[in-house]
């Protein structure tokens, strides 16, 4: 029963790691007011608005 608690926190663990590493490595690719923007939010931004509106065409090129 340990071994299995003990397996369950080293994974559970390792993910949160993972993870943490994994926003943390995000390109700032601009800055507005002292405030870094990285690539990852502005991705996380573009799917949330794509989920609420599926037929908007958010293209560069969109005129």
């Amino acid at each position: 029963m340990k071994k299995n608690r003990l397996t369950l926190f080293l994974a559970v663990l390792v993910i949160m790691v993972v993870s943490f590493l994994f926003v943390g490595c995000s390109k700032t690719v601009a800055s507005v007011n002292g405030v870094k923007i990285k690539q990852s939010e502005i991705d996380t931004y573009i799917e949330f608005l794509k989920a609420q509106n599926p037929d908007t065409d958010l293209s560069e090129d969109s005129d």
